[in-house]
């Protein structure tokens, strides 16, 4: 969404007129408007109608939403952006445990961030201590476990600070990437963490942070009766090549739907998927709608109307 549209139609061959602040473009008989200011969106005064640079290429251009994607990608925008992980990654499950720091005095105040600053039920929050999917250490910061998909061992964690906000990682490479954040819910309801790929799975839903997952997991549980939902904190594509591969290994046809962040690195995550020749389904739908970047605000957008 960041892709300003000034230079995209420029550079396929769109001689514009500069009026002021504005770029005039005519685009298959339709005359629209870019502000300087926000070259990322586009307004058709005769219509009305007006969206982001995505909604151009489906509206105006004809195309669906995962080639809009990749025709706003293409070459001059394939740069892969990880997250750094600025910590040395330990390379045993005990060096791990040495560096968690858990200290249970303080689970008040991730209690009190997960509910107040992220809007996560009180309920939820409750389930995620009982199941050991999250902790806190000796300075009040949230521990998101993360767990060897295979083995449903603890192998490495993600923190984020309750007060800053920072984040902050830990992760075993000798089980090669294959950490998670990982939420296995039944019919709605969250489940100890077990060996995904002997579990008969509905859904396999993909998110980029742990506070996306429980967002989503807030927003549509309520859906999965009677099914099997795993949600997969993957928090960069370094991490997604690395699932990538284990899910084609492994064989698997689960349902697989993409559910990253409205921004370039969600659509750098599904122009890996597509490269590596994933079946899946992408649904950025309600966040594009409400004009929000992830679930979390979506959630807390959704819980404010209320």
């Amino acid at each position: 969404k960041s892709i300003s549209l000034i230079d995209y139609l420029t550079h396929k061959g769109y001689n514009p007129k500069h009026m002021g602040k504005y770029y005039k473009f005519e685009i298959n008989g339709h005359t629209i408007d870019i502000n300087e200011n926000t070259p990322n969106r586009w307004t058709r005064w005769s219509s009305g109608e007006h969206g982001d640079n995505i909604d151009l290429l489906i509206k105006m251009m004809g195309c669906s939403f995962q080639s809009a994607i990749s025709e706003l990608l293409g070459d001059k925008y394939t740069t892969i952006e990880s997250h750094q992980e600025p910590q040395k990654t330990p390379k045993t499950v005990k060096q791990i445990n040495s560096l968690l720091n858990i200290d249970t005095s303080k689970i008040k105040r991730v209690y009190a961030y997960l509910i107040k600053t992220r809007g996560i039920s009180p309920q939820i929050v409750q389930d995620l201590f009982n199941n050991k999917l999250v902790s806190s250490d000796n300075k009040g910061n949230i521990v998101f476990y993360h767990y060897n998909i295979t083995t449903g061992e603890i192998v490495g964690f993600t923190k984020r600070g309750t007060i800053s906000g920072a984040r902050f990682f830990y992760t075993d490479d000798c089980v090669g990437g294959l950490s998670f954040f990982i939420l296995n819910t039944w019919n709605g309801n969250i489940q100890p963490i077990e060996d995904i790929a002997k579990l008969q799975i509905d859904h396999l839903i993909i998110l980029e942070s742990p506070i996306d997952a429980l967002s989503y997991y807030e927003l549509y549980r309520n859906r999965w009766s009677g099914k099997r939902v795993i949600l997969i904190s993957l928090s960069s594509v370094d991490r997604f090549q690395n699932f990538l591969k284990w899910y084609k290994d492994k064989g698997l046809t689960s349902d697989v739907l993409i559910c990253t962040d409205n921004d370039i690195h969600g659509y750098n995550v599904l122009k890996v998927a597509k490269d590596n020749g994933l079946s899946f389904r992408a649904w950025f739908g309600e966040l594009r709608a409400s004009r929000v970047k992830d679930y979390n605000e979506l959630l807390q957008l959704r819980k404010s109307k209320k």
